[in-house]
């Protein structure tokens, strides 16, 4: 979240028309800015900045902005798309929901999934600081209890992306 407090609503929808594509867009020329081109860059962690007075804001925080008034402290894209800004692409989350939302890295290349030295497969699904994990002889049977502790802890923020 950036230090400094998001331009009001106000501000926004003078500087800026949304685009349902989830972008915003100049609605006047100045300097090197020309009416209707889309506002910042991606930057090298996914996330579109949009320079407003000198200072560089999370797009999806400024879109939130313009279209609500106001903006949570944490935001989620559903898609996991960091530069897919769309309105109903955005949603607020607490830390762990955004976490929950994230694809998961591990050797087995399956999200929650551990390969035992054994050779067993053991699933770690973790809910507000509880781990929850069961060790199970194939994959298959560790993907699916993976995939029901997922939607039944995280609900909506479920992800089961493979790698």
């Amino acid at each position: 979240m950036n230090p400094r407090p998001l331009p009001s609503q106000k501000i926004l929808q003078e500087l800026f028309d949304y685009d349902p594509q989830g972008f915003l867009r100049w609605k006047h020329t100045a300097r090197a800015k020309k009416a209707g081109a889309i506002a910042g860059c991606v930057h090298p962690d996914g996330y579109r900045k949009i320079g407003v007075n000198g200072v560089k804001y999370p797009a999806h925080r400024l879109v939130f902005q313009w279209h609500y008034g106001t903006c949570p402290k944490s935001l989620d894209h559903v898609n996991r798309d960091r530069d897919d800004n769309r309105i109903e692409n955005l949603r607020e989350a607490d830390p762990s929901q955004s976490v929950w939302n994230r694809d998961g890295w591990s050797a087995s290349g399956h999200k929650n999934i551990e390969v035992t030295p054994s050779g067993t497969y053991r699933a770690k699904i973790s809910f507000h600081g509880q781990l929850f994990r069961k060790t199970f002889k194939t994959l298959e049977e560790a993907i699916a209890y993976a995939t029901n502790q997922r939607e039944q802890l995280h609900g909506d923020f479920a992800t089961h992306g493979c790698l």
